[in-house]
């Protein structure tokens, strides 16, 4: 009897393991290309396309925090998008003082991340937020 209860529980042991493993990798996030553009200081820059509903709640999350956007239109400037290698739409960058990305992130961000992307450069509360892209 005791022989049965320590491969039940071994066998319990080992099939949480495995979960726990599978549930880590499910939920890592995919690595992101470093998104670079040329010629832009100090801004906030969202690439959209018109007919993308995502795109527009990006935007409106921007207008809601009060941060300034520089927004970059695939169908009105798509070698702008092909050069910086963006490849799905919305996607937000910030760019630093000197050129640098400091953070970028692709989908709809929340009024929270909103308001820290321009904080990073300054703009309203907590100005001078920093995250390690």
């Amino acid at each position: 009897m005791t022989d049965v209860v320590v491969r039940l529980v071994l066998a319990a042991v080992l099939a949480g393991a495995v979960f726990g493993v599978a549930r880590a990798l499910a939920s890592r996030r995919p690595s992101q290309r470093r998104i670079t553009l040329t010629g832009v200081t100090d801004s906030v820059v969202l690439f959209t396309s018109t007919d993308c509903t995502n795109c527009a709640a990006a935007r409106e999350a921007f207008k809601i925090a009060g941060i300034p956007i520089r927004e970059v239109t695939w169908e009105l400037e798509g070698s702008v998008l092909e050069a910086a290698g963006v490849t799905e739409v919305p996607t937000t960058v910030v760019i630093g003082p000197d050129g640098e990305t400091i953070d970028q992130m692709s989908g709809v961000p929340s009024p929270r991340r909103a308001r820290r992307m321009g904080a990073m450069l300054g703009h309203g509360p907590g100005a001078g937020y920093r995250t390690s892209p």
